[in-house]
């Protein structure tokens, strides 16, 4: 489901749903079986997307955002600097 929703959903809810599952079953079998919390799952997935973006287009880096489904630029910035330690900018020119 990541692979089919990830660029627009980030949310445990969204998922839950889809899985006939509470939020918080979900979040219990994903942490019981891999020891990773949803979000966590949720957040590489967006990462690893938002990488291949960055490295194999030429596309503005507010608009990989906003494909992500970011608010604006400042929010996936924000995000990517703190899940690689990295701005999307400095991850990019470091091809």
């Amino acid at each position: 489901m990541l692979n089919q929703y990830g660029a627009t959903e980030r949310r445990v809810p969204f998922y839950a749903k889809r899985l006939c599952l509470s939020p918080n079953r979900l979040s219990a079998v994903i942490k019981e079986y891999t020891g990773q919390t949803v979000m966590e799952w949720i957040n590489r997935h967006t990462i690893q997307q938002a990488k291949v973006m960055l490295r194999f287009t030429d596309e503005p880096i507010y608009k990989i955002g906003w494909d992500l489904g970011f608010e604006n630029a400042a929010f996936f910035a924000k995000f990517f600097r703190r899940e690689t330690g990295q701005t999307p900018k400095e991850y990019r020119d470091n091809k």
